[in-house]
């Protein structure tokens, strides 16, 4: 019976103890750390604040040409100078020759017989743009010595070849022949001169031409004689012309 109150009492002790440790809690129990929300934060980029331009100077970048999106202050550039144009004369070719007209002038020494006959010629070495010829009364001297002998054999139309001169022979029969006429009948073997390879076109002549226009040649003279009806014209040229493998101008 006392055994059965003994235990009885520890039970009771057993369980009082139990429930006032039931009553009191450790720290952990009693004060549970809630979970508190965490904050989210977003951290902004950091922009950096636009710069101030004093008005003064924001009024005249404004004003300045951009290039490329970027306000740069220039200083106007005058344009550049456009040069004068110059003045530039055609020079003249063999295909389109420069008349001169002052070249065409009479000789003064040209004795009424032959009066037109430096002209003749000068008007066709214009066309080519070389020199003028002049008169010489030596060289027409020879010219006529040679129309005097011509004539003791009935004018036929050959050469002196006496040195020093070149030659132009020219006769007609039943007309007369003026002094332009002469040289105009030379000098139209002009179509039949071909000036790029320097030589006659095939069973043409035209030297008579070449020595007309022939650049070096810068005095004539010239003679003529009377068979009957038949006339025949001599002009001689200094210096002479029509060297083989030269081209007249």
């Amino acid at each position: 019976m006392q055994k059965s109150v003994f235990y009885k009492m520890a039970i009771v002790i057993v369980l009082s103890i139990t429930s006032s440790c039931s009553n009191h809690k450790p720290s952990m129990n009693t004060a549970t750390r809630q979970s508190q929300p965490t904050e989210s934060k977003v951290i902004d980029p950091v922009v950096e604040s636009p710069r101030q331009l004093d008005p003064a100077l924001a009024d005249e970048l404004k004003n300045k040409p951009a290039v490329e999106g970027v306000a740069v202050p220039t200083t106007p550039t005058p344009p550049p100078a456009i040069p004068a144009p110059v003045s530039v004369e055609p020079q003249p070719t063999l295909a389109t020759p420069v008349l001169q007209s002052s070249t065409v002038t009479e000789d003064v020494n040209e004795p009424a017989a032959f009066k037109g006959m430096v002209a003749a010629h000068n008007r066709w070495r214009q066309k080519v743009n070389v020199s003028a010829v002049r008169w010489s009364v030596d060289v027409a001297s020879v010219a006529q010595r040679w129309a005097n002998q011509l004539q003791t054999k009935g004018c036929p139309l050959e050469h002196s070849y006496q040195g020093g001169y070149g030659e132009n022979i020219a006769a007609s029969t039943g007309m007369g022949l003026t002094p332009e006429r002469v040289v105009d009948l030379w000098a139209s073997e002009v179509e039949d001169y071909d000036y790029v390879n320097n030589r006659c076109k095939a069973g043409k002549v035209c030297g008579h031409y070449t020595q007309v226009v022939w650049q070096a040649s810068a005095e004539i003279g010239c003679g003529k004689a009377s068979c009957g009806n038949t006339e025949v014209w001599v002009c001689n040229y200094n210096p002479p012309g029509n060297y083989v493998g030269t081209k007249p101008y």
